[in-house]
């Protein structure tokens, strides 16, 4: 299970136990949690740098990988396909594309 509190994204075992903090966006705006089909990783936005972006990372912890590069206030995670994409909505993907719901690879 996955859920945001204090600004801050944090994870505790399907069976239970002591909640954790799989990313470090201390004092930035978290949201749109969405946990992959495998459930190995974690995708959300985070407004660590100043808007929106999407993020990943193992739930297992790890380094979280940025996965876009908007600038855009509307920016959000929209799941997981099943081949482990995050679909990105409300602006563009890495790859240039102007669709207004864009898949970007891991």
């Amino acid at each position: 299970m996955v859920f945001t509190a204090d600004s801050e994204v944090w994870s505790v075992p399907a069976a239970g136990g002591r909640a954790r903090r799989p990313t470090d966006d201390r004092r930035a705006r978290v949201g749109h949690l969405c946990i992959s089909p495998d459930p190995a990783l974690l995708a959300w936005t985070s407004s660590r740098d100043g808007v929106p972006e999407v993020y990943a990372a193992p739930l297992d912890g790890g380094p979280p990988r940025r996965l876009t590069h908007f600038g855009h206030a509307r920016t959000r995670v929209a799941g997981w396909t099943p081949q482990g994409e995050v679909p990105a909505s409300r602006s563009l993907c890495p790859s240039g594309t102007n669709d207004p719901e864009a898949t970007c690879r891991l």
